[in-house]
């Protein structure tokens, strides 16, 4: 555990939980259309209670699906994008938006 908190670069309590406590989606191998469908599936089944999703996207295959999901990706659930390293981005949910709607 020591190992994966000395790779994070240095983060406040409350977004490390945010991160260790994230509902996990990798994008790995997709197509940027293929990882925009997943994305968008990912957030309409996604439980209230959740609190954030960690997005791997990766980079070592280049920089489509990781600008994707850090510049061009919203959804009216995602309220904040975290980079967490090179290779993954969290996205912070915010569910009281869509409960003032309905």
């Amino acid at each position: 555990m020591n190992e994966v908190l000395n790779k994070l670069p240095q983060f406040d309590a409350e977004t490390l939980s945010l991160i260790f406590n994230a509902k996990k989606v990798d994008l790995h191998g997709l197509t940027k259309d293929e990882a925009r469908f997943e994305l968008l599936r990912s957030l309409q089944f996604v439980d209230v209670s959740t609190k954030s999703l960690l997005i791997v996207h990766g980079y070592h295959n280049g920089t489509v699906l990781k600008n994707l999901v850090r510049k061009e990706f919203a959804h009216e659930l995602v309220c904040k994008k975290i980079p967490v390293d090179s290779s993954q981005t969290l996205f912070v949910l915010d569910f009281k938006k869509i409960m003032k709607k309905n």
